[in-house]
């Protein structure tokens, strides 16, 4: 199961009791429109629910894998147009959390509370390059189900995880391990030749298929997007330099993380030397070097902190998927 905590998210308002509305879907940070991808996490956000968590335990993870499709007796549907009718697939269901947002935080009523969904969209979702099949998502509880609100359906909605995936406040910084686990940080960052592991979301379908909710196994699936052999990446080692869509890049092999659940990972190897580097100092530069990765329909980057100085650092052996 994932370690971290995904962060794209579908906002929907009044889901069952009142008028469903879908506001926005985004990764934290993006303004990424309503799209989703084949076993991409999603983050839905639903108010109107009639289901009230108790006190105490208002966070429930799933406890088993493959991921149940119904969690604290929630289920999330997405459905596709398909020639003869429709398809309906259910999502796969890591997490349900739940925040009163009344001043009153004794009240247990229905309207007070906000709920938050942590779901892996089905890696069975269809697409089609230019033509996406019409795609819906729906909410239920105890038998009612919210009405239907459209998406996008995309080869990949790339992100790389970051620090506020995970809960952190503050800067998000990406989540880029050395070949042992450990992270680049601009207290250990990473050396010429180095290859380091980025950590990502929404990279697509894979090779062999995953089913939806299961854990990765060994040996690692590789991605498969439609015309490309891997994922694109290009380096920029413009200090705090944000994510683009590069021209020129090269191809990578990236993979799905052996014993997890929708983790994707892209080990990436550095050139031997670097340029002229601004070293990463305090809340100037927070990154020396940004790994910009692409796909077929989206892209986002790491932003790291390297230094030529190896002395800094200990010897580390690389470590790629099994």
């Amino acid at each position: 199961m994932s370690k971290y905590h995904a962060a794209f998210s579908l906002l929907v308002f009044s889901c069952v009791a009142h008028s469903a509305t879908l506001v926005g879907a985004r990764y934290s940070g993006s303004t990424t429109g309503l799209v989703i991808a084949p076993g991409q996490f999603a983050r839905l956000e639903v108010t109107g629910l009639t289901t009230v968590l108790p006190q105490g335990n208002r966070f429930q993870q799933a406890s088993t894998v493959p991921l149940p499709t119904t969690l604290a007796g929630i289920s999330v549907m997405v459905t596709q147009a398909v020639p003869k009718g429709q398809v309906s697939m259910p999502a796969a269901m890591l997490s349900v959390e739940q925040v009163n947002s009344c001043a009153d935080q004794s009240t247990s009523s229905p309207d007070c509370f906000i709920t938050f969904l942590m779901v892996q969209i089905p890696n069975e979702l269809s697409y089609n390059i230019g033509h996406a099949p019409a795609t819906e998502i729906t909410v239920a509880e105890g038998g009612a189900q919210s009405a239907a609100f459209a998406v996008g359906a995309v080869t990949d909605n790339f992100h790389v995880i970051t620090s506020c995936d995970k809960g952190a406040q503050g800067i998000c910084q990406s989540v880029v391990t050395h070949a042992d686990g450990t992270l680049v940080s601009s207290q250990d960052p990473a050396g010429p030749g180095e290859v380091v592991v980025i950590y990502a979301w929404g990279l697509g379908g894979t090779l062999p298929f995953v089913p939806t909710g299961a854990v990765t196994p060994t040996p690692a699936p590789t991605t498969a997007i439609p015309g490309y052999n891997g994922v694109g990446v290009q380096l920029d080692f413009t200090p705090n330099a944000a994510a683009f869509r590069a021209v020129q890049f090269d191809l990578v092999a990236a993979y799905l993380t052996p014993g997890q659940v929708g983790l994707y990972q892209v080990n990436v190897q550095l050139p031997s030397a670097f340029p002229d580097l601004q070293a990463c100092y305090d809340y100037t530069v927070l990154s020396n070097l940004t790994i910009n990765l692409l796909g077929l329909m989206s892209f986002d980057a790491a932003q790291v902190c390297v230094a030529d100085d190896q002395g800094l650092r200990p010897l580390r052996r690389g470590r790629g998927p099994k």
